[in-house]
C-alpha cells in the first residue's frame, strides 16, 4: 500500500487522546457504556465521541490543555456564545481532557479569521475592542463591504455579531482567553455564534 493511501485510510483516523472509556465515561457522569462511543469527528487536537445516552451532548477528547481549561473557565460568564461544558475529567486519559459538552448544530461562521478581526477592529486593526460590539450596529462603509459580500448585512446579523463580540470582549478582559482562529471554531446556529474551541 502506497504511504498516501495508508495516511488517508488509517492515519487520519489516528486518535490523538489515548483514553480508557470505562474509567472516563462514569467520570463525566455517563453509565453503562460497554464500549467506546462511535467517533463523530476529529480537529487538530481533539476526537469528538457520540455520547450514547444523550444526543445532545458530545465527548470532546483533547490534548490541548489550553482549550479544555479555556472551556471549563469560559462556563462563568454563562454566554449562549460559549459551548456549554456540563462535566470534564482527566480520569482515564494519558494525555488530555474530556469534556461533556453540548452539540452545537449549524454551519461554520460564513467569516473568514482576518474579516472577524477586521469586524472586530476595523480596517487598520486600531479600533478598541471594548466598543466593537456597539460599532458593529452601525457599520461604517469597511465593515459594511465585508457583511455585504456575505449577503448578511441586515439587522439579525448584526445583533448576532454585537453578542459574539461583547462575548469575545469578556473572555479577554476578565478570563484572558485570547481566540486565534475564530473561522475554524465558531459555528451558526442561526440563533447566535458559538465558540466551540477555546484552545490556540
Amino acid at each position: 500500500m502506497r504511504f498516501r493511501t495508508w495516511f488517508l485510510q488509517e492515519a487520519s483516523q489516528a486518535k490523538r487522546v489515548q483514553w480508557d472509556f470505562a474509567i472516563t465515561l462514569p467520570a463525566l457522569g455517563i453509565q453503562g457504556i460497554t464500549s467506546e462511543p462511535p467517533l463523530h469527528a476529529q480537529g487538530s487536537h481533539a476526537d469528538i465521541y457520540v455520547n450514547p445516552t444523550d444526543a445532545n451532548t458530545l465527548i470532546k477528547v483533547t490534548d490541548d490543555d489550553e482549550d479544555a481549561r479555556n472551556t471549563v473557565a469560559a462556563q462563568t460568564i454563562n454566554s449562549p456564545n460559549a459551548v456549554k461544558c456540563h462535566a470534564h475529567t482527566q480520569a482515564g486519559n494519558v494525555n488530555g481532557t474530556a469534556l461533556l459538552v453540548d452539540f452545537v448544530k449549524g454551519a461554520s461562521a460564513p467569516y473568514s479569521t482576518p474579516e472577524f478581526l477586521a469586524l472586530i477592529e476595523g480596517q487598520y486593526g486600531t479600533d478598541s475592542r471594548d466598543q466593537a460590539h456597539i460599532r458593529i450596529l452601525r457599520p461604517d462603509t469597511f465593515r459594511t463591504g465585508i457583511l455585504q459580500g456575505h449577503g448578511r448585512l441586515n439587522r439579525g446579523e448584526l445583533l448576532k455579531l454585537s453578542q459574539l463580540f461583547r462575548t469575545i470582549y469578556v473572555l479577554e478582559s476578565r478570563l484572558n482567553i485570547y481566540l486565534v482562529d475564530l473561522a475554524e471554531n465558531v459555528i451558526d446556529t442561526g440563533a447566535a455564534y458559538v465558540i466551540v474551541d477555546f484552545g490556540r
